[in-house]
């Protein structure tokens, strides 16, 4: 295995190809309202997957008249180009920069896992910028390893694996994850999970109301937690100061707000499913308040 960083400390830009490294020197500050321009032409003049949105939207908050699912849609839309350009200036950020924008809380529990020489399971969803939640848990101060699915496309494989590695991270292909975790299960390291997209219709799963719809949601991270022993599963939600983003951008910050799961392993897959329903409805209401 190759020898490790230490956790926090920014590798070479040297793996990403040129223009990412060139569009990354642009400060964010000049890059929202690019992005905002994009969003705009996602949203108005060339619609990206308007249907699926607008359905989604329809199905989980029924109560919602037209104006507000539109400024809904309009700031889904903002939000995720505003993603874009922040994982393409991910390549730039220092480890102070870092530490300013994405914020750990209630990380005291991890700690003393850590201390215990115990890894811990994360468990998150995609909300805000996962990606940047992914490289704020080097501030942790231990190994991260992230289990992820290889994109189909060799050159944005690359690319997404160098940029979510900058502070560390060792990317784990899904399938590998338990071999992994057994590997190494005497060693002390931040294991990450994003746990909320639909399991294959081979996989195991567990069903529960999630926004007003029938969702499945993977049991894994609970079964490979009994089986090698790690920490419980942490349950990891995403804030997002969105008063931050209109007064001044690059002032954007992200919260990581962790609690250790209980009870049995359907009990805790039904838990994480409503503290991911609780901030996604959290931060749609913020959203529909503040008018962003």
């Amino acid at each position: 295995m190759a020898e490790r960083l230490l956790p926090g400390t920014p590798q070479p830009a040297a793996k990403c190809s040129l223009w990412i490294r060139v569009f990354s020197r642009i400060p964010l500050a000049l890059w929202y309202p690019f992005s905002r321009f994009i969003a705009f032409l996602a949203w108005r003049v060339i619609p990206y997957r308007r249907h699926v949105v607008e359905g989604n939207l329809t199905k989980s908050f029924p109560e919602w008249d037209a104006a507000t699912r539109e400024r809904v849609i309009r700031d889904y839309y903002r939000g995720f180009a505003d993603v874009f350009v922040e994982v393409v200036h991910s390549l730039r950020l220092s480890s102070a920069e870092l530490a300013r924008r994405v914020t750990l809380k209630n990380s005291e529990g991890v700690r003393a896992e850590f201390a215990r020489s115990k890894p811990v399971i994360v468990l998150a969803a995609h909300q805000c910028n996962w990606e940047w939640l992914l490289l704020g848990l080097s501030q942790l101060g231990v190994p991260v390893d992230a289990a992820y699915k290889p994109l189909l496309d060799s050159w944005a494989e690359a690319q997404m694996r160098a940029l979510r590695s900058v502070f560390g991270a060792r990317m784990i292909p899904a399938q590998e994850l338990l071999g992994d975790i057994i590997k190494q299960r005497g060693t002390p390291r931040t294991i990450a999970i994003l746990a909320d997209q639909e399991p294959k219709a081979a996989e195991r799963k567990h069903w529960v109301k999630f926004l007003n719809r029938d969702s499945a949601f993977f049991i894994g991270p609970e079964e490979i937690s009994r089986a090698t022993r790690c920490a419980r599963p942490l349950r990891g939600g995403v804030r997002a100061h969105r008063r931050g983003w209109r007064a001044a951008a690059e002032r954007r910050i992200h919260h990581a707000l962790c609690a250790h799961g209980r009870g049995s392993d359907s009990r805790r897959t039904r838990r994480l499913a409503l503290v991911a329903q609780a901030v996604e409805a959290e931060e749609t209401a913020l959203l529909n308040v503040s008018g962003i």
